[in-house]
């Protein structure tokens, strides 16, 4: 029997480019909502260029349609089309989609079920709602950026994945879905507004929350045997020698491969040791891993029962994850729409723009 979707009947308008807003809507998709993506003239959403593959990912399971928002009819269009909506899902720096005629107040006369989601870097007030941003900078502005990986690290760092990004769509497809089912008692839409930077600071704060009291003093996540070390073959693996019984475990380990090294089972690395003690320890592990390859570390690792893995180099485009939760009545995905694929159906009858999905 096939469980039914359940987002099933759920109707999103997704007015979003790059890509928080359209992971949230992706995510709703892949639950089984109806996303109709509107797009640009032109070019449409400029991921589609810029980042192929991202958009492929972000975009699964929805439909397209390109408006000119500058446009009465097609401004009018869209508005006929969320009057029938569940969810409106936009990510533009505030005032934008005021000017273009589809903001909240002009979406809620038409629709006062909606439930309007606004994803931008700062929030829809204060006195940075109106500055411009990328990832890099919301981490920034949350502290993640300040937060070392190393025992060695002097300096911020730049984390490749954009977290904010990642944290702010997940956010809003969250806090949309509450915001419906708070609507299933109240009868009453709302506005829901996602910061970036807040998003990201509420993740930072899991390391924030046992900082140390001074830059002198050592984190308490930093550990010399949790890190990347690099195996004999010139292969990277990642080890979390964080409690004693996995130090004690890669010390046996040592042994059982032959290491003529001085590392003692019942005296683990101390997190709270000097700098220059934390370093001193690392560069040890770092200097006993060398001397062996990946394949014979990841054999005892095995046997000794510790963690340890190699670091993935690559994944094959084609094999690009969907939604990641074993979850029934999750949708497979579909691809991402090809650009204005249901203006034709639109432009006919926008009140004929919903479909009902598994």
């Amino acid at each position: 029997m096939t469980s039914m979707a359940p987002l099933r009947g759920v109707r999103v308008v997704d007015l979003s480019w790059l890509l928080p807003g359209p992971l949230c809507t992706s995510l709703l998709a892949d639950l089984g909502a109806d996303v109709l993506k509107i797009e640009r003239p032109g070019d449409g959403d400029y991921a589609r260029t810029l980042l192929p593959g991202l958009f492929r990912l972000v975009n699964r399971g929805k439909r397209s349609a390109v408006f000119d928002l500058h446009e009465p009819g097609d401004r009018g269009r869209l508005l006929d089309i969320v009057a029938q909506a569940d969810i409106f899902v936009e990510g533009f720096r505030p005032g934008v989609v005021d000017r273009f005629g589809v903001g909240y107040a002009d979406v809620r006369k038409r629709n006062p079920k909606i439930v309007y989601v606004s994803i931008s870097g700062y929030g829809q007030s204060g006195p940075m709602r109106s500055h411009p941003g990328h990832d890099i900078n919301y981490c920034a502005e949350a502290g993640l950026l300040a937060i070392p990986s190393t025992v060695d690290q002097e300096r911020p760092y730049r984390m490749q994945l954009p977290v904010s990004d990642i944290a702010g769509g997940m956010y809003a497809a969250l806090s949309a879905l509450a915001a419906l089912r708070q609507r299933d008692i109240t009868g009453l839409g709302a506005q829901v507004d996602v910061s970036l930077t807040e998003c990201a600071f509420a993740w930072s704060a899991i390391r924030w929350a046992d900082a140390p009291a001074s830059d002198q003093d050592n984190w308490k996540h930093v550990s010399p045997g949790n890190d990347i070390f690099c195996a004999a073959d010139g292969e990277w693996l990642a080890v979390a020698l964080v409690e004693d019984k996995f130090w004690a475990g890669f010390c046996r380990a040592a042994r059982a491969l032959g290491a003529r090294v001085n590392l003692d089972p019942h005296s683990a690395p101390r997190p709270n040791a000097s700098r220059d003690e934390r370093i001193a320890s690392r560069n040890a592990i770092a200097a006993t891993i060398a001397l062996f390859p990946s394949s014979a570390w990841l054999l005892q690792a095995g046997k000794q029962d510790i963690p340890v893995t190699k670091v993935a180099k690559r994944f094959a485009k084609d094999s690009m994850p969907g939604y990641p939760v074993r979850l029934p009545g999750s949708c497979a995905g579909a691809p991402a729409p090809a650009l204005g694929a249901d203006n034709a159906r639109l432009t006919a009858n926008p009140a004929a723009a919903w479909e009902i999905r598994n």
